[in-house]
């Protein structure tokens, strides 16, 4: 370690949290291209420029290690390689969205690789032939040094997001324009590429061109832009190979998954200790600048100034130096005595902090701490009702104006001198309350300043120096004489004698602390390589890769026919039991080819005995058919004369239309039988002086199929037969009232059918209408809902459930219900084979109805005719139930029999 440290002190090269993250991105991009490149097979032009994505990126992250890890002024040229590079990953990745998952653009693809790589190398020969025009310049944000040239960085850094949007951009248009040629998975691909893409160019972009603008640190920058790339590249390799043909294996991906996992935790690791240890080399700096002016104590060895603020003179004095030190004795000086007033304000009386701190801060200041003072001012006029919390308020207040400050200091330096007062309103214009005093005391100082416009420049950054004390930590400073001498400073408050000091120390003994952390992190981060590279493999190869190859190979045994290989179980986990269940599939496949062999060598023999037993069974089951047609032509038989439409009536019309869904032929008759029944007849109610003549009508649909669905029928055939033969005999009149006969119909047939408990139920309709009236009488008994046909319209009687089924105990009260039928009215009763009707899509999927006002439109398109209705039924349709229709029209014409026709 040693040695190694003394050759990198020897070539100054400092570690620190840029360069270590830098370090750990330019690693795990650089070895997830050697995986690709040496485990995936480059067969396609995706996974070419995939592999040019990992090795530019690799190649940028490696400049960018040397630029924070070079202490040298050499190092500023770093940024040739960086503008070139920057731009080549983007434009690949965007080429790698066009070819795959395979080339269909190929023209456009070459025009846009052409053109992109065209405006890559103009951007880059003209920053260099810019850059022998620029200076070089330290800059303490990101320890590192660069080239005076912000203004390009933020306009390349717009070129940068352009390029950054095409990615995204060609994948919607790919998955948009091949919505149709593209497999789901494919698509899917596509779409986490380009959202993986953009997540890691597209937020570092944005931060990049804030970072130049001070906006954010250039170390928050490096962390979001290393991790960003850590997490993205993962992404888009696992997505990738995932998805593509080329053949990968199972070890990449563990060991792949393993590095991208502790690059993450590492890099995370070094962001903590890299904020502890530079708070740690403060709180030391703090501690050495204290002993150091100690009264009779000799200077520490490491300082190399101390610097005094002298009241009297109003100016900072050097009073201690290893060796000659020139600084801005301007910005000094300004620096210091806003370090005292800071001190001064905090050692204020908190309890009364208002008035005493509005007092101090009204006092006369120097020039250029006018801006904080406006602005303080300004804010204690807005707080006024607000004192008791004033402390609070005051100092939130002060850490927002050092915010704004550092942001337009780092503007107004990006700034060149030329046209200053010109672009100057623009630099500082800020639309915060707490900065516009800020704004007005400069461009007021501006517009009043008559030297030339490089000086206004150094006065006006005086203005914007930190306002803050002791316990902010450290402040970096470099000498003017020399661009390469660098110091890490402290301002040391004396408050027994109010004074303010300026400890000094090498620039490098900060960068050679921090670096004795990171060089142990770094061994750390070796050593966890080594082991995920050479040990990872060996431990996966005998725990997982070789005992899956061993399967693979049987696996691939077997489809070559030899069924004799057994498998080794070595371990007793989830791959030594899929091994297990391997040899045991090999064993009942040989198995059953032993027994197809010994079945083919006797398979005549077998063939004629199962061809006789076929024989006689078949011979079994044509008696069997026989017997049972037998049964179904003698059911039909009793149901015939028991359906019949013996409507008398001359006003009130009735008709039938009864098809069973069960057809069969005994001997040579043709026949069907089902559970659907239809009953007319007609009674009279009243009394012998003074009568009316109503006609009867029921359909019904027995539940069950064939034979049970025809016993259900015919227990209410014959039920109801008996009961309208006991009302009419005798020329009898019934001297009850029509609801009362329904009633006690209802219930006597209810009685019959709840003793067979449950296995034999009936839906109904049962109606009596009034010939003269038309008034009709009526329960429905969970049967489809009764249409009319009035006026050319169509509509349901019913609009809800009215009963349940006969032969099951209703939870709805039983009683009968009343309809005016209008002279021409056509009633329409029906079964549920109206309803259960197979339709067709336009697609040609075939589905069952499930509209029942589908019906409603068949009634009116066939104007209530029976014949037109079941044409259309049958001609939109495939019945798949018994299907029975009573139509019942109303024509009251006194003295005339019409007759109806269809």
């Amino acid at each position: 370690m040693e040695v190694l440290n003394q050759f990198l002190y020897d070539h100054n090269i400092y570690l620190n949290s840029l360069a270590f993250a830098n370090f750990l991105a330019f690693l795990f991009v650089f070895i997830a291209f050697c995986f690709f490149i040496t485990f995936v097979k480059i067969s396609s032009k995706a996974s070419f420029h995939l592999a040019f994505v990992l090795f530019s990126t690799a190649l940028l992250y490696g400049n960018y290690f040397i630029a924070h890890a070079w202490y040298s002024p050499l190092a500023a040229y770093h940024r040739w390689f960086s503008v070139g590079l920057v731009l080549i990953p983007c434009i690949h990745l965007s080429q790698l969205l066009l070819h795959y998952p395979k080339t269909n653009v190929s023209y456009l693809a070459r025009s846009l690789l052409i053109f992109q790589y065209i405006c890559s190398v103009v951007c880059t020969i003209y920053f260099v032939f810019l850059s022998f025009q620029l200076d070089r310049k330290f800059t303490f944000t990101g320890h590192h040094w660069d080239l005076d040239a912000d203004r390009f960085s933020v306009q390349f850094g717009i070129i940068v997001l352009i390029y950054v949007f095409m990615i995204p951009i060609v994948g919607f248009l790919r998955v948009l324009f091949l919505r149709g040629k593209l497999q789901p998975n494919e698509r899917n691909c596509i779409i986490t590429i380009s959202i993986a893409s953009w997540c890691m160019c597209l937020l570092p972009g944005i931060l990049n061109i804030l970072s130049r603008q001070g906006v954010i640190s250039r170390g928050l920058f490096a962390i979001v832009f290393t991790l960003a790339t850590v997490i993205g590249i993962f992404i888009i390799l696992t997505s990738y190979i995932n998805h593509i043909k080329d053949a990968s294996t199972l070890l990449a991906k563990i060991v792949g998954v393993s590095i991208a996992s502790i690059f993450i935790i590492i890099l995370a690791i070094s962001s903590f200790s890299s904020h502890n240890w530079d708070k740690h080399y403060s709180d030391r700096v703090v501690l050495l600048a204290v002993q150091s002016i100690g009264l009779g104590r000799p200077v520490e060895k490491n300082v190399r100034y101390i610097a005094k603020y002298v009241e009297k003179d109003q100016k900072a004095k050097m009073i201690y130096s290893s060796k000659p030190v020139f600084l801005g004795e301007k910005i000094l000086f300004q620096d210091m005595i806003q370090a005292k007033i800071y001190h001064e304000i905090l050692s204020l009386d908190r309890k009364n902090f208002y008035d005493t701190f509005l007092s101090y801060i009204s006092k006369p200041s120097v020039v250029y701490f006018k801006g904080y003072q406006k602005a303080l001012l300004e804010y204690m006029d807005i707080i006024r009702n607000d004192k008791e919390n004033a402390y609070q308020l005051v100092s939130h207040e002060i850490e927002k104006l050092n915010r704004y400050v550092n942001i337009s200091s780092i503007r107004l330096q990006n700034l060149p001198s030329q046209d200053l007062r010109i672009h100057l309103g623009k630099i500082l214009s800020q639309n915060k309350r707490t900065f516009k005093p800020f704004h007005s005391i400069l461009v007021r100082y501006a517009k009043n300043f008559t030297g030339t416009e490089e000086e206004l420049k150094e006065k006006l950054l005086l203005f914007l120096r930190p306002f803050q004390g002791q316990q902010k930590g450290g402040i970096f400073r470099k000498e003017k004489s020399d661009e390469t001498s660098h110091f890490f400073a402290s301002i040391v408050y004396e408050p027994q004698k109010e004074e303010i000091y300026e400890v000094g120390f090498s620039y490098l003994d900060y960068r050679t602390y921090i670096h004795s952390g990171f060089i142990v992190l770094l061994a750390f981060l070796l050593g966890i390589l080594v082991l995920l590279l050479f040990l990872f493999p060996v431990f996966f190869r005998g725990l997982l890769v070789t005992p899956l190859k061993r399967l693979v190979d049987g696996v691939e045994q077997v489809n070559q026919g030899n069924l004799d290989i057994s498998i080794p179980i070595k371990v007793r986990d989830e791959i030594g039991f899929l091994s297990k269940s391997f040899n045991k599939m090999v064993d009942s496949i040989r198995q059953g080819r032993q027994k197809l062999e010994d079945y083919a060598n006797t398979l005549e023999e077998k063939v004629l005995e199962r061809t006789k037993a076929l024989k006689q069974t078949l011979q079994e089951v044509r008696a069997l058919k026989v017997q049972q047609d037998g049964d179904y032509y003698l059911a039909s038989l009793l149901q015939k004369p028991l359906q019949l439409n013996w409507n008398k009536s001359a006003t009130v019309i009735t008709d039938f239309y009864l098809e069973q869904k069960k057809q069969f032929q005994f001997r040579t008759k043709q026949s069907e039988i089902g559970g659907d029944i239809c009953i007319s007849g007609n009674l009279r109610f009243g009394t012998k002086e003074n009568y009316r003549r109503f006609t009867v009508v029921l359909n019904g649909d027995a539940m069950g199929k064939s034979t049970q669905g025809a016993g259900g029928a015919l227990v209410m055939g014959v039920m109801m037969n008996m009961i309208m033969a006991r009302s009419a005999r005798d020329d009898r009149i019934l001297n009850v009232s029509p609801e009362k006969w329904l009633t006690t119909v209802y219930q006597e047939i209810q009685r019959v059918f709840l003793s067979f408990d449950g296995s034999m139920m009936i839906s109904c309709v049962l109606a009596i209408i009034d010939d003269m009236s038309g008034k009709m009488y009526y329960f429905n008994a969970e049967h489809p809902f009764t249409v009319v046909y009035r006026d050319k319209k169509s509509f349901f009687i019913e609009n809800e459930l009215l009963l349940r089924k006969i032969g099951c105990k209703s939870d709805i009260p039983f009683q009968t219900y009343s309809f005016q039928l209008q002279p021409g009215d056509v009633i329409i009763m029906g079964s549920d084979g109206r309803d259960d009707l197979e339709l067709e899509s336009s697609d040609g999927v075939r589905m069952i109805n499930e509209d029942d006002t589908l019906f409603l439109d068949y009634v009116q398109q066939a104007e209530g005719k029976l014949k037109p209705i079941v044409s259309f039924l049958k001609s939109t349709s495939k019945l798949t139930d018994d299907l029975s229709l009573v139509r019942i029209v109303f024509t009251p014409l006194k003295g005339e029999k019409i007759q109806i026709n269809d």
